[in-house]
């Protein structure tokens, strides 16, 4: 009986003592994760080193679905969890992305939206889906609003405004936008050239032999002003004022006394006369220097 008592206890001890290893192998850790990466998948890490990393991204959701996945002893069973758990982990860092990209919209800034939208355009449901197809437009009228802001303030240089981007979200938006967008870019380029020539002309208006500077040909005006918009024919006019009746009248008045039997201004001449620019000493000029500058009456 003592025997039979004594056998009862020893094959307690041993089941028990078994169970509580086996209980505390098989509970969800780095470690048992490591051992699953071994036998079902491919593992390149030492354990110690993967179970470090575990251990700092224990507390991502990709990496908690992963832990859990640990108790899966069977192969198939394992990678499927992964599988679960690699969509837990995506969903974790849409969601993180997708609240970085408001907190730039608030502040006007829609390059991070669009980038998770063109990003994650085949992981979009529901009210995010519907959010990234008017992004684009979005996107748009604000970055417009704020080239806007530039052209008018006369802060335009290549740094300050990027075109690319504005047509990049426009062609998004629709042929309407990208028309929109187009021409604002026209009229950035417009405005670099305003500021330009402003440059150009206050500097010969210092020189002793001045030129005209190439901003105020005909063909550029005249490309100018066909954009036809309100921003496109003020510009014009102020390109036309500082060649012409600024710099044109100095031009005359350097050119003129000088002239003797040949016309060596009749662009800057033939530019004051189209652009029909007057005044008391310009006409002066002008008049003399038709004498060497208008084509003779046969």
């Amino acid at each position: 009986m003592r025997k039979n008592i004594v056998m009862l206890f020893g094959l307690v001890a041993v089941f028990g003592v078994s169970s509580m290893i086996a209980g505390c192998s098989s509970k969800p850790s780095c470690k048992l994760l490591y051992k699953r990466y071994k036998d079902c998948k491919k593992m390149a890490y030492t354990e110690e080193a993967f179970v470090t990393i575990c251990e700092k991204l224990k507390d991502k959701a990709r990496m908690k679905e992963e832990i859990k996945c640990s108790a899966k002893s069977d192969c198939d069973d394992f990678k499927k969890c992964m599988k679960n758990a690699e969509k837990a982990g995506r969903a974790e860092r849409q969601k993180k992305n997708w609240k970085k990209a408001m907190e730039k919209v608030a502040k006007g800034d829609y390059g991070r939206a669009m980038s998770f939208c063109r990003r994650w355009k085949d992981d979009l449901t529901g009210d995010l889906k519907e959010q990234c197809k008017g992004m684009p437009t979005k996107a748009t009228e604000a970055l417009m609003k704020k080239i806007t802001a530039k052209r008018d303030a006369g802060k335009v240089s290549y740094k300050d405004v990027k075109c690319w981007d504005l047509k990049s979200y426009a062609k998004k938006a629709g042929p309407s936008a990208l028309k929109k967008a187009d021409t604002l870019c026209k009229e950035i380029a417009l405005a670099r050239d305003v500021n330009k020539l402003k440059e150009n002309v206050a500097k010969n208006l210092q020189k002793a032999k001045p030129l005209m500077p190439y901003r105020c040909g005909e063909k550029r005006l005249e490309k100018y002003r066909k954009l036809g918009t309100p921003y496109a024919n003020k510009a014009v006019g102020i390109m036309i004022n500082e060649c012409y009746k600024k710099l044109g009248l100095y031009i005359l008045q350097k050119k003129v006394p000088k002239m003797k039997s040949f016309c060596w201004f009749k662009k800057v001449y033939q530019g004051i006369k189209k652009y029909k620019i007057t005044g008391p000493k310009i006409d002066a000029l002008m008049k003399k220097a038709a004498e060497k500058c208008e084509p003779k009456k046969k």
